[in-house]
C-alpha cells in the first residue's frame, strides 16, 4: 500500500511539473514574459502534485479511466 502511495506521488510530481513547464514556457513564448526561470513554479506545482498523489492515489487511476478511449 505504502509502495502504491509513492509511485503516485513520484508520478504526481513528474507529470505536474513536466506540465507546468510546458504550459509555462508557452506562456512565456507567446506573450513575450521577462522571466529568467520557469522553474520555482514547475516545483511548486510539482511538489502540489505530488503531495495530492500521495494523499489520494486513486485519484491519478480514476482521471486516467476517465479520460482512455
Amino acid at each position: 500500500m505504502l509502495a502504491k502511495r509513492f509511485g503516485a506521488a513520484g508520478a504526481g510530481f513528474i507529470g505536474g511539473g513536466f506540465l507546468t513547464m510546458i504550459v509555462l514556457a508557452l506562456l512565456v513564448s507567446i506573450f513575450d514574459l521577462g522571466f529568467q526561470s520557469v522553474m520555482p513554479a514547475t516545483l511548486i506545482v510539482g511538489s502540489i502534485c505530488g503531495v495530492v498523489g500521495f494523499c489520494f492515489p486513486g485519484l491519478g487511476a480514476g482521471l486516467f479511466a476517465m479520460v482512455d478511449w
